[in-house]
């Protein structure tokens, strides 16, 4: 069974809170890739709702026909969104992870944007 995009945004806040346990150091990073992956889906289930069936397109084009079908503040979000989460998920040695602030308000601003 897959979990849904609020599930995973639902356990993405749990992992942060401390409520489920992750090895030390990696819980925000653990919470970035929930996070990502509720996105993803989202954005998905968005565009396919209002007749876009794009499932095979890349996300960074999702978030594109999001704006067009969205509205420009739904696409902002988006845009704000997918590009901490890129950012997030893709670790290089040489930087920091996110700050847990910055995952929560991602998980935030994944909460908002429209599904139907």
């Amino acid at each position: 069974m897959t979990a849904t995009s609020p599930t995973l945004l639902s356990r993405a806040q749990d992992v942060l809170d401390g409520t489920v346990h992750v090895p030390e150091g990696m819980a925000v990073r653990a919470a970035a890739f929930l996070a990502r992956k509720a996105f993803e889906d989202k954005i998905t289930e968005s565009c396919r709702l209002r007749g876009a069936a794009i499932d095979r397109a890349s996300i960074r084009s999702k978030v594109i026909v999001t704006r067009v079908l969205c509205g420009d503040d739904a696409g902002d979000r988006a845009d704000l969104v997918w590009a901490g989460l890129s950012q997030a998920c893709h670790h290089h040695a040489y930087e920091l992870a996110p700050a847990a602030d910055e995952v929560s308000r991602w998980l935030d601003l994944i909460a908002t944007l429209p599904t139907d």
